[in-house]
């Protein structure tokens, strides 16, 4: 998908504070919050972020890749455990701002998702079991 089911974008506040907006909420309407059973990750772009979001509920995780960008989204503070979206909340999740590309490799089970630089270095790693997510930026 272009735009994200389930997204949230960081947004530039006047006081220098980064929030989180739900990106699609006409989209969520539109589909009632689902999709089909067999669909196991959704990925997307559109917002200039890489993010990670497993949900409370048994929805797929969804992935937004969007590190190419020309300009990059500020970079949110804090946790995105419990953070309300399309009729759920975040289990895990995460946002990372930075200009570079994802790749993902499957290794049995499980996929490795990993944010990198313009070098290739690794910045940021997700894993994904079924439909849950555990992320965490490299050292």
């Amino acid at each position: 998908m272009h735009k994200p089911l389930w997204s949230l974008r960081p947004q530039s506040n006047d006081d220098g504070t980064v929030s989180l907006v739900e990106l699609n909420p006409t989209l969520q309407e539109a589909s009632q919050n689902m999709i089909p059973a067999g669909i196991q990750r959704i990925i997307a772009g559109h917002i200039h972020v890489f993010e990670a979001l497993s949900f409370a509920d048994s929805r797929a995780p969804s992935f937004v890749i969007g590190t190419g960008g020309t300009s990059l989204d500020p970079q949110p503070e804090g946790s995105l455990e419990g953070v309300a979206i399309g009729g759920t909340t975040v289990r895990n999740g995460s946002i990372v701002a930075q200009f570079g590309f994802t790749t993902l490799e499957r290794i049995g089970s499980e996929w490795i998702t990993q944010l990198r630089g313009v070098d290739g270095t690794p910045v940021h790693t997700c894993s994904t079991a079924g439909r849950d997510i555990d992320c965490a930026d490299e050292p």
